[in-house]
């Protein structure tokens, strides 16, 4: 990090990022994810691990399944 000239400047390279969670908020804008959820009595739904994404950069959404196996 630091301060550089411009003429000096050469963009990195692209990072792709995957990240996983609970699509809790999802407009033109952003999408949210809570990591973690959890039931709390009558209090309702606790979340943690919350971050927001910029709707532009996300490429693509996949729903996941839990498989059940025996």
């Amino acid at each position: 990090g630091g301060w550089i000239d411009s003429a000096a400047f050469e963009p990195g390279k692209t990072q792709i990022c995957m990240s996983a969670g609970r699509l809790i908020h999802d407009d033109d804008c952003v999408k949210v994810l809570a990591g973690s959820a959890m039931l709390v009595g009558d209090e309702g739904v606790r979340m943690s691990g919350i971050i927001e994404i910029p709707a532009r950069c996300v490429v693509r959404i996949v729903r996941l399944e839990e498989r059940v196996t025996k």
